[in-house]
């Protein structure tokens, strides 16, 4: 069912400000707002306090998606989605915590925390039966976790938007940046916090 023009007048009533309860549960409203909005826009996945340390992780939402806001060794910042390259499981079942790789339960696929295939020197362990399975030939940059194009920190809090031609966070928040920036501030003018 795709919904028209006149179904909105129907769920909408500009001139009373009443909105029908049918909004909230129509499947078909659900599933332009998960293509229209949420894989598009700037959403909030957590804030860097959730994961002060490196390899430190936090399982969050961007829409349907499981993600998985993480610190790696270096201190970067990444959110990756919580689905095994190899068969679809996620690879994060906790809701934080602190590992040194993630690993998939379905064949034991491990990735470190910033979404690569976990490595040791001359030897990919990340893969059980790599020799055997896949004749060395896996290519491991081709199968790590998918990362998330755009994530950016912003006074502490973590946002990340699927939509690799996304305009600039900041372009994005607009006006509304001066009262993101007064909920985030100290109360003393100070930033973050």
């Amino acid at each position: 069912m795709t919904i028209t023009p006149d179904m909105y007048e129907r769920l909408v009533n500009v001139k009373t400000g009443e909105i029908s309860r049918e909004i909230f549960v129509n499947e078909e409203i659900y599933k332009q707002e998960l293509e229209q909005v949420f894989a598009r826009a700037w959403l909030l996945v957590g804030h860097e306090s959730l994961i002060p340390n490196p390899d430190d992780f936090f399982v969050s939402r961007m829409g349907n998606d499981s993600v998985i806001l993480t610190r790696d060794r270096q201190n970067n910042i990444h959110v990756l989605l919580n689905s095994c390259m190899h068969r679809g499981m996620k690879v994060c079942r906790y809701d934080q915590g602190n590992t040194r790789s993630f690993s998939c339960p379905y064949h034991g696929w491990s990735y470190s925390t910033d979404g690569r295939l976990v490595e040791a020197p001359g030897q990919l362990v990340g893969v059980p039966g790599f020799e055997e399975h896949y004749r060395c030939e896996l290519d491991k940059k081709a199968w790590g976790l998918v990362r998330c194009p755009n994530v950016v920190n912003h006074k502490g809090s973590i946002w990340a938007s699927w939509d690799e031609n996304a305009p600039s966070f900041h372009d994005y928040l607009g006006d509304m940046r001066l009262y993101l920036d007064a909920a985030l501030d100290h109360r003393d003018g100070t930033e973050g916090g």
